[in-house]
C-alpha cells in the first residue's frame, strides 16, 4: 500500500544563523537554520524536477522515541522531525532537500556532516551537496558539488547518526543538503516508503552521535577503512604473565593496510586476580598505545574499561611493553573482548576521528581480541552415545574437575561392536549463547581418528569447560568367502 503525507512543499521563515565551519544543529523543533524544505533528484529526467509529481515532505511528530538499552537514553528524543516519502518514481539519488539559511564552505580540510536518519531499510545512505563556486556566481546557487556515502551502514527501523566526510577545493559555498535514503535501484521497490531525518550538524568530528553497532570505530567502516601512510605498522598484540610467558596474536596490517582487525577464532587466557602486561609489536614514528577490556561484556567499552596507556617506544624488536594491570578478582568466567589501540592522544576507544587527527591518517590501529577469564579448575563432561569417554585413570567424565591449562588425557571406551573414530571437543561456556555481542563463548575442535585408545587434549584447549563427544561407529564385520 502506498503511503502519502499529502502535504505540499513547506517553506520556512528565515530565523537564526548557521556560521560557516562549525554549525549548530538544525533540529526542526523551530524554523531556525533552514529556508525551505523539499525533495531533489540528481536524475535530470526525474518527474520531480519538471513538476509531473509533487513531493510529500513535512515536519511531523517523531515516530520513535524509544530508549536504547545500551545507553539508557532515547537515540532521538526530539518531539519533531522531518518526514518524507521515498518515491519509487525517483532515481537512486532521490532524497529530501534542506535549503540552508546560512551556507557553509567546502574546504580542503575535511568536515563531517551528521544527519540522524530513521528508515525501514538498511544499508548506506548518501548526502548530496548543492552550492556554487564563489568565483562563478552566474552558474546558479544549487549545482551539485559532492555526492558522499555515509561512513557506515545505517540499520533499519531505528534512529542512527549517518556521518558524511566532505571536502573541496575551497571557495565553494554549500547552500542545500540532500539526504538520499536509499541508494539502491528503485526498480526493486514494490512500494513507496516513509523516512525521517533530524538534527543536521556540521562539525570537525567523525564520531557518530548514536551507537550503530557493538564496539564501534569512529573513523569509518571497519571492513574497508585503510591507513593513509606506510611508515607505521602494527603486526602483533598480546600479554605477558608475571612468570614471563607471552601470549601473542599476529595482526595482518602490513598486508591488508586496514585500521581495524578482529581476531575471534582464538583467545588469550587469564584468571581473575591475575596481573598481566600488554604488549604491542609496533613499527614507525611514535604514537600512543591504549588497552581496554569490556568487563561488563555489554558490547561497548565504557570509560572504566580503559586499562592502561603509554607512549609506544619499542626496543630493537619493536615490542612495546605497556604498564601492567590486574584482572578484577570478582570477574565472572567467560570470554570477553579486549581492545589494543595505537592512536594519537585520545582515550576514546573508538579512535581519533577528527579531520586533523584521524587514526586512519595517522596509520594507527584497532585490534580486538578475545580473552578467556577462567577459574583454576575447569569442568569436563562427555556426551555418551554408543560408548563413553573416560579419564585416563578410568574416572567418569561427569562434571569432573581438572586443572586449567594443563594437558588432559582421556580414554575411549566404545560399546561392544563399536570402534572410535576420533572425537569432537567443545571448549567454552555452553550454558550461554554461542556469541555475546560478537564474542564467541566456545570453540569446537575436531580430533580425527587416532591409533590406540588414549588421546591427550592439549593444554591450549583446557582453558574453559569441556564437552567431549566420542565419535563411535559400528564396527564392520569381516565377511568370509
Amino acid at each position: 500500500m502506498k503511503h502519502h503525507l499529502h502535504i505540499p512543499l513547506l517553506a520556512a521563515a528565515m530565523i537564526g544563523t548557521i556560521p560557516c565551519g562549525l554549525a549548530r544543529t538544525i533540529d526542526f523543533e523551530t524554523t531556525g537554520g533552514f529556508k525551505a524544505l523539499g525533495v531533489y533528484d540528481c536524475w535530470e529526467e526525474s518527474p520531480f524536477r519538471d513538476g509531473r509529481l509533487n513531493p510529500n515532505v513535512r515536519i511531523v511528530d517523531n515516530p520513535d522515541t524509544s530508549v536504547d538499552p545500551r545507553t539508557g537514553k532515547a537515540a532521538n528524543p526530539s518531539a519533531k522531525v522531518l518526514g518524507a516519502q521515498r518515491s519509487r518514481f525517483g532515481s537512486n539519488t532521490f532524497g529530501v532537500r534542506v535549503d540552508l539559511e546560512q551556507p557553509f564552505e567546502l574546504t580542503p580540510g575535511t568536515k563531517y556532516v551528521h544527519v540522524l536518519v530513521n528508515r525501514p531499510v538498511s544499508g548506506r545512505v548518501m548526502l548530496v551537496g548543492l552550492g556554487h563556486f564563489r568565483d562563478f556566481a552566474d552558474q546558479g546557487q544549487f549545482v551539485e558539488q559532492f555526492w558522499q556515502l555515509s561512513s557506515m551502514e545505517i540499520p533499519a527501523g531505528q534512529w542512527c547518526d549517518a556521518v558524511f566526510p566532505v571536502k573541496g577545493s575551497g571557495d565553494i559555498d554549500i547552500n542545500a543538503l540532500v539526504l538520499v535514503p536509499d541508494c539502491e535501484s528503485p526498480h526493486r521497490l514494490t512500494d513507496d516508503f516513509l523516512f525521517y531525518i533530524d538534527d543536521i550538524e556540521i562539525s570537525d568530528s567523525a564520531v557518530p552521535r548514536t551507537i550503530a553497532d557493538d564496539y564501534p570505530m569512529w573513523a569509518g567502516d571497519k571492513a574497508t577503512t585503510t591507513v593513509s601512510r606506510a611508515d607505521r605498522i602494527t603486526d602483533a598484540v598480546g600479554i605477558k604473565t608475571q612468570d614471563g610467558t607471552s601470549q601473542m596474536m599476529h595482526v595482518s596490517q602490513e598486508r591488508d593496510k586496514l585500521v581495524y582487525h578482529l581476531i575471534a577464532g582464538k583467545r588469550l587466557k587469564a584468571t581473575p586476580g591475575q596481573t598481566l602486561q600488554p604488549v604491542i609489536r609496533f613499527h614507525g614514528p611514535a604514537l600512543k598505545g591504549y588497552v581496554y577490556l569490556d568487563k561488563g561484556n555489554d558490547g561497548s567499552f565504557d570509560p572504566s574499561d580503559m586499562l592502561v596507556t603509554a607512549d609506544l617506544a619499542g626496543d630493537a624488536d619493536h615490542f612495546c611493553t605497556l604498564p601492567a594491570f590486574t584482572i578484577p578478582a570478582d570477574m565472572k568466567p567467560g570470554v570477553y573482548r579486549m581492545r589494543f589501540k595505537v592512536d594519537s592522544n585520545t582515550e576514546d576507544p573508538g579512535g581519533s576521528a577528527s579531520s586533523n587527527d584521524n587514526i586512519a591518517a595517522k596509520a594507527g590501529s584497532i585490534t580486538d581480541v578475545m580473552i578467556n577469564i577462567h577459574d583454576n579448575l575447569v569442568t569436563v563432561n562427555d556426551h555418551q552415545l554408543n560408548g563413553e569417554v573416560l579419564a585416563a585413570d578410568g574416572s567418569k567424565l561427569n562434571a569432573l574437575k581438572v586443572p586449567a591449562e594443563k594437558d588432559f588425557t582421556v580414554k575411549m571406551n566404545p560399546e561392544a561392536g563399536f570402534v572410535h573414530k576420533g572425537m569432537t571437543i567443545t571448549s567454552g561456556y555452553l550454558d550461554r549463547p554461542a556469541e555475546i555481542h560478537g564474542n564467541p563463548q566456545f570453540i569446537t575442535i575436531e580430533i580425527p581418528a587416532f591409533d590406540g585408545d588414549t588421546f591427550t587434549i592439549p593444554a591450549e584447549y583446557m582453558d574453559a569447560n569441556i564437552l567431549i563427544n566420542g565419535n563411535m561407529v559400528e564396527q564392520k564385520k569381516t565377511v568370509r568367502k
